[in-house]
């Protein structure tokens, strides 16, 4: 009995570690959002190398300039609308540039409007 629920409470932890408040800053603006590391998203751009993370496009303003990435899954192939932002800050880990931002409609976990991708959480 003990030893699950203490099991459950751990993995529970791990889960939330996993949400992480984000700014995200582009010239004219920035917003906040809550990140989620996704270590399933190794997205990397094919030209650069540069990581992508995923955000719903809701909160993107429509003067940002918009570009094609593909991109290869298990079982897809398809270009992602991506934009290239300022900076963003992730709680914990600071300032990282470099990186663009994948562009979908929407994210499918609660209270999650961004995936992080794994390599941003590194240095």
């Amino acid at each position: 009995g003990i030893t699950i629920y203490l099991k459950n409470i751990k993995e529970l932890k791990l889960n939330y570690n996993k949400y992480i408040k984000t700014t995200i800053f582009f010239k004219n603006y920035s917003f906040k959002v809550i990140g989620f590391v996704d270590t399933g998203n190794k997205l990397k751009d094919p030209y650069f190398s540069k990581p992508i993370i995923l955000l719903e496009k809701s909160f993107i303003k429509n003067e940002e300039k918009l570009f094609l990435v593909p991109f290869k899954t298990c079982n897809y192939n398809g270009l992602l609308k991506c934009i290239k932002p300022e900076k963003i800050y992730i709680d914990g880990f600071g300032y990282r540039k470099n990186l663009l931002i994948g562009l979908i409609d929407s994210i499918k976990i609660d209270g999650v409007n961004c995936l992080l991708n794994e390599s941003l959480m590194e240095g």
